[in-house]
């Protein structure tokens, strides 16, 4: 992951972590820190600021990149709280949704930035979505 400096983002993405691993809370940053459209920010809100690892791991993980602001709630608030916070904290006109168990594909930001500026009549936009298990193998 490099550093990106940037003025003012065009697309605020938030992320809110709870309880989840190192290793998936990477996979999913990583995979929006390598997309092609690369003037965000990446917000991570902390919903519990109490486990002391959760807290070190965003810590790391946010001295990485410039686009990443790291806030944290004061106590265990939930994700609609999380996620409001976030919208409080961002930057950009337009706001995306990242949960800590996903991980984009490389153009998925670019593809939905440029549909929402060449389509100014759409207010919420959703994608369609790949699962794929703990193997990393897709499921039908």
């Amino acid at each position: 992951m490099g550093s990106k400096k940037i003025k003012k983002p065009e697309l605020s993405i938030l992320m809110s972590v709870y309880n989840e691993s190192y290793t998936s809370i990477y996979t999913a940053i990583k995979s929006i820190l390598n997309q092609t459209f690369e003037n965000f920010e990446l917000i991570l809100i902390n919903d519990n600021p109490g486990n002391v690892i959760v807290d070190k791991d965003l810590s790391m993980i946010s001295k990485k990149d410039d686009r990443i602001k790291l806030i944290k709630n004061d106590v265990n608030r939930g994700l609609g709280y999380s996620l409001n916070f976030g919208v409080l904290n961002s930057s950009a006109d337009i706001v995306a949704r990242m949960d800590t168990d996903d991980k984009s594909l490389p153009k998925r930001l670019e593809k939905q930035i440029s549909f929402m500026k060449n389509n100014n009549n759409v207010d919420l936009l959703f994608t369609q979505w790949i699962d794929i298990n703990e193997n990393e193998e897709t499921e039908l």
